[in-house]
């Protein structure tokens, strides 16, 4: 990949949609395929960027992170995508910066672990590079924009389940919960790669996500990525 004088960065995106967001930021190169997920070299602000799809969930998540880590030894990695919202001030269309994340369903608690803490590792909450979150917090997005901590778990959130909905907002002080993110940072921090991963809300996580869900994603992803672009903007 050309401009090694710049930083590189790995973008990646569980949905089609969200991939096709970020690569409209820039020069799209050379296609590659990564472990069936379909890659893309990027030119965005003179950086070299590989922009790949991800897939839905915590195991294929971090097996395309670890490949592009390992492949392509980014600088920085950004997850970009959407969530559903804990928080009562977020709704469709507000983007968050992941402070820190946590996997709500991780549960080794009669083991005597926290939950969340992934065991014999003294892993529980991973927080995101201060500079990154910084610079994405400085985008201009016509819906609000604020940091927050992201849950992450192999399970499609509603509001029908009221008593996990409480407890991810109660208990766990969660702002928007999806599938992908702590376990993409978990690889992060074992590989030592920079991270941050940004969220844009596609809907309440109060059981009418399926209908909010195909109207609202295009919009989302095109939010999530143009905080994205700021990011690799002012890097």
């Amino acid at each position: 990949m050309a401009g090694m004088n710049h930083r590189r960065f790995a973008v990646l995106a569980p949905m089609r949609e969200e991939l096709e967001a970020v690569l409209a930021l820039g020069k799209t190169g050379r296609r590659h395929d990564i472990l069936g997920f379909e890659g893309f070299e990027l030119e965005c602000f003179r950086h070299p960027v590989l922009v790949a799809r991800c897939g839905v969930g915590k195991v294929q998540s971090a097996m395309v992170a670890q490949r592009v880590i390992d492949e392509f030894r980014p600088d920085a990695l950004i997850l970009t995508g959407v969530a559903g919202a804990l928080a009562p001030d977020l709704a469709p269309g507000d983007a968050v910066v992941a402070r820190d994340l946590m996997q709500h369903d991780l549960d080794c608690t009669p083991l005597g672990f926290a939950l969340g803490e992934v065991p014999w590792s003294g892993e529980r909450v991973f927080r995101c590079d201060e500079a990154l979150v910084r610079d994405a917090l400085s985008a201009t997005t016509a819906h609000k924009l604020r940091e927050g901590c992201i849950l992450t778990g192999d399970r499609f959130v509603t509001g029908s389940d009221r008593a996990c909905h409480e407890h991810l907002r109660s208990d766990l002080a969660g702002d928007a919960v999806e599938m992908e993110g702590a376990a993409v940072a978990q690889v992060c921090v074992r590989n030592r790669v920079p991270f941050v991963v940004i969220r844009t809300i596609s809907d309440r996580a109060d059981g009418s996500a399926p209908e909010d869900f195909s109207k609202i994603l295009p919009m989302a992803a095109a939010n999530a990525a143009a905080v994205t672009r700021r990011i690799l903007e002012v890097e």
